[in-house]
């Protein structure tokens, strides 16, 4: 399992909690208040994946989203000791969690939610790995499927 600091994140605030527990993986100290002033997050509409690549980008980092992801996917990153975000629906409403491991049956998130690391079995995180744009759907394109986002030390730094 990958070890992280795990952090509380503020209010609407779990996309730069998790830019925050993953830079400090990397021995960058970024505070969620400050990756959210970079990504423009907003109480309302959290922060979009693509501000976070951005963000991170900004601040020396690699960063790729993927959707359409798979469990491979994830394990050829942990592997590499690189942990992966993951956004998934949570409750009433997407979420922003960092995966840390996993095996045949499980993944474990570092979920900022709860500030600690969560089991959950395969088939259930499947059903959930999902978004959307909006307050809710409107039309099929709208849905964001098995999102994934890394970042990682830029090549030479």
């Amino acid at each position: 399992m990958l070890l992280l600091k795990l952090v509380w994140q503020r209010p609407s605030y779990c996309g730069p909690a998790c830019l925050e527990m993953v830079s400090d993986y990397f021995g960058s100290e970024i505070s969620q208040k400050e990756w959210a002033r970079h990504c423009g997050t907003t109480l309302t509409h959290g922060t979009p994946a693509k501000k976070m690549v951005a963000a991170a980008k900004q601040a020396g980092f690699d960063a790729m989203t993927q959707d359409e992801a798979s469990f491979s996917d994830i394990q050829s990153w942990l592997k590499k000791k690189i942990p992966v975000i993951v956004n998934w629906f949570s409750v009433d409403e997407g979420h922003y969690s960092v995966a840390v491991k996993l095996d045949k049956k499980n993944i474990w998130l570092a979920d900022p939610e709860i500030a600690r690391v969560q089991k959950m079995d395969r088939k259930t995180f499947f059903r959930v790995w999902f978004d959307f744009h909006g307050d809710f759907m409107q039309k099929k394109n709208d849905i964001i499927l098995r999102r994934m986002l890394v970042l990682f030390p830029r090549e030479g730094k």
